[in-house]
Order: C-alpha cells, then sequence, then structure tokens
C-alpha cells in the first residue's frame, strides 16, 4: 500500500487507469475440450489485495465489437471521486452503450455509430502505467 499511495503523492495522480484483462475472453460456446475455460486472465487482483477502491469502464471494442474493459483505482475512502472519474470519462469518450437488439447482448462498434478511433489497441499492448485523470 506504501508504494501504492507513494507513487500516486509523487506523480501527483488521481488514480491509475489499466487494462482489466490481458487477453479477449475465450468464446464459451465453442467446445473447451472437457476443461475449465483458461481466460480470460484478470490483472487487477493487486488492487482487491490492496483493498483500495475501482471500478471498470468501457474502453473500446475489440474487431468483433466485444467491448473490454480499462479498470481505474484510486486512493483509499476516496469511492465517490473514483466514480466521479468513470462517470467524466463515460461521458467524454461514449463508449458506453446499451447492448445490441438480436439476442447477442453485443454492440457492435458499427451499429452504434462510433468513430474508427475508438476502436483502441488490444488492452494486452497497452502498458500499465500511472496516469494523472483530466476529465473535465
Amino acid at each position: 500500500m506504501e508504494a501504492y499511495l507513494s507513487t500516486m503523492e509523487r506523480l501527483h495522480l488521481d488514480g491509475y487507469v489499466y487494462p482489466a484483462i490481458q487477453m479477449p475472453p475465450v468464446d464459451e460456446t465453442m467446445a473447451q475440450n472437457g476443461r475449465l475455460s483458461e481466460g480470460p486472465h484478470s490483472d487487477t487482483s493487486w488492487v482487491n489485495m490492496l483493498g483500495v477502491p475501482a471500478v471498470v469502464v468501457v474502453g473500446g471494442y475489440y474487431s468483433d465489437g466485444l467491448p473490454f474493459g480499462l479498470e481505474i483505482s484510486g486512493k483509499p475512502w476516496h469511492d465517490g471521486e473514483l466514480l466521479g472519474y468513470a462517470y467524466g470519462y463515460e461521458q467524454a469518450t461514449h463508449h458506453r452503450h446499451p447492448a445490441g437488439a438480436g439476442g447477442t447482448g453485443i454492440a457492435h462498434p458499427h451499429a452504434v455509430g462510433l468513430a474508427p478511433e475508438s476502436r483502441v489497441p488490444h488492452p494486452s499492448r497497452l502498458q500499465g502505467a500511472p496516469v494523472k485523470l483530466h476529465l473535465n
């Protein structure tokens, strides 16, 4: 916890932003060779161990239209501020949309009119780096 908080203080951070998973989820409709699914693998358990608040927002979309998440973690006992950052991010990016019609629950970016720049690189290519949140 000390390293988490001291880094925030030293770099004047309000929180950390990082991919919620390391890879796209497996297709659970396909046979898994009689085994449990081997993914997706989360990068977020460290936040649970520290006990700091965190929230996941839609970070963009995979090429097949499946959304992926970005997790934002904040300072202990600053849950309200963290929810404000998440809300500000959603309002600024417009990545969050209702599930598409047709029973799949997946809203493809083209179907909801998202611009190509909203389809960001795969989360595994994003570095889990601290960032200063400026959402006005």
